[in-house]
């Protein structure tokens, strides 16, 4: 076992049988890997060089490099004069509970690791990346891999903490705006390469650009050029008003219910309810509090003319008195504050409890350094070879905070990228309505 230090961060290394191991000692990483499939054995290598072989087959090289940050450089030589086709190699990284944000797109890699001191992104440098078929591993020179007689693959990775409170930017070429409201077109600035899309992508070529207009829901589509293919994800969405058609939406409970009808009263939906329906709806959620039903609450003071103050407040503080420690009780104070002129009074909720609590009362009751989880929390808005991880639920807590606390540092960049996560939800969901992850999108529609 040696020990390698690079940017602040140590790591101890071990080679197995079949891995190699960075093990966290001093790092907002808990383990880096390199994992080989049977077959493979380790022979001898030089300092900060650990090489494996496949009798007859192949060898493959990793060495370590420690500049200004930590890389892991492979390379895999073809020995046996045929074409083959092996099981991946595997690189992993592990930290914390949150799956990391994973685009591994051909010839562009990147993953970026949410930790409480500062993300982590891991770049490739060089190479061909794709995902494993079984879970969040980087198979580094694709999965399955193909060599071919008296072929070298090579691939280089870095790993690069970003300080705190800060995330790192998307490449330059990437769309910033991905995911659009149907019929809205998608632009690529890429003169010299070529654009490649599905059939639910119409592709127009300008002078200088690209423009994509796809149609509802999310497509992948490839870049073609000098480097190498890349693919990265495009998207369209719906409107609001057509989500929310009662039509479109299948079965849900009475309180998500409720406060889907308080939105479509709201937007005058096709088939909304009337508001004296609204207003029984109403009594009947409020009867038994729930997030939601107080929500509706909200809401209706907001959209309609229901003469319902009375009843919001008192189903609150019965939630706050019986359930003092739910994480609803957080969220509503915030969305009463901001959008319900202060219907419920945050000191007050605050005050009912002496619990330690952690989850939205953290985030969102707690101190105003809570925003780098929340962006973590919606995945930094970043691209993704992966489906959307982050949920609604994730969305509404960033635009909480949001609204209220306009005058943040950050309110730009963390509005910017829930704003995205927000966008490439609403693809999803214009293919697959879903009622609680479309009230929990409304939580912060028109919010701050």
């Amino acid at each position: 076992m040696t020990t390698i230090e690079v940017a602040g961060q140590r790591y101890h290394v071990v080679r197995q049988d079949r891995s190699l191991l960075l093990i966290g000692v001093e790092a907002r990483l808990d383990e880096i890997s390199v994992q080989l499939p049977e077959g493979w054995k380790p022979v001898g290598g030089e300092p900060d060089e650990y090489v494996w072989a496949m009798d007859q087959v192949a060898q493959f090289r990793v060495r370590l490099r420690s500049g200004e940050h930590l890389a892991l450089d492979a390379d895999l030589v073809e020995l046996g004069g045929e074409a083959r086709r092996l099981e991946p190699i595997v690189l992993r990284v592990r930290a914390g509970e949150r799956p990391p944000v994973q685009w591994l797109a051909g010839a562009a890699g990147e993953v970026v690791v949410g930790h409480d001191d500062g993300p982590v992104l891991l770049s490739q440098r060089r190479g061909i990346c794709s995902h494993t078929a079984d879970d969040d591993g980087i198979a580094l020179f694709g999965d399955p891999m193909l060599v071919w007689p008296g072929q070298t693959l090579s691939s280089s990775w870095r790993v690069e903490p970003w300080p705190p409170g800060r995330w790192p930017p998307e490449p330059a070429w990437v769309p910033v705006e991905r995911y659009q409201r149907w019929g809205e077109p998608v632009v690529v600035d890429q003169a010299d390469a070529a654009v490649v899309a599905p059939e639910g992508v119409t592709v127009r070529q300008l002078h200088a650009t690209t423009e994509l207009v796809p149609t509802v829901g999310l497509h992948s589509v490839q870049l073609r050029s000098a480097p190498g293919t890349v693919t990265f994800e495009v998207g369209a969405y719906d409107d609001i008003a057509s989500l929310l058609e009662p039509s479109r939406l299948p079965a849900t409970s009475s309180d998500v219910a409720v406060w889907l009808g308080t939105w479509q009263v709201f937007h005058q939906v096709p088939g909304a309810p009337s508001v004296d329906e609204l207003d029984r709806l109403l009594g009947e959620a409020l009867e038994e509090p729930s997030l939601w039903g107080i929500l509706a609450g909200i809401q209706a003071l907001v959209a309609t003319d229901l003469p319902v103050e009375h009843d919001v407040r008192s189903a609150a503080a019965v939630l706050a008195r019986e359930s003092p420690a739910s994480e609803a009780l957080p969220m509503l104070a915030l969305f009463g504050l901001t959008r319900g002129r202060g219907i419920i009074a945050l000191d007050e909720i605050v005050a009912t409890t002496q619990l330690r609590l952690g989850g939205a009362w953290e985030a969102l009751a707690g101190s105003d350094d809570s925003w780098p989880r929340l962006a973590a929390g919606v995945e930094y808005g970043r691209i993704s070879s992966r489906p959307p991880r982050c949920s609604a639920r994730d969305v509404a807590m960033a635009d909480l905070w949001l609204a209220s606390r306009p005058d943040s540092a950050v309110h730009v960049e963390l509005g910017e990228v829930s704003r995205r996560a927000r966008a490439r939800l609403m693809c999803q969901l214009s293919v697959e309505p879903d009622p609680l992850e479309l009230a929990w999108l409304l939580v912060g529609h028109e919010l701050w």
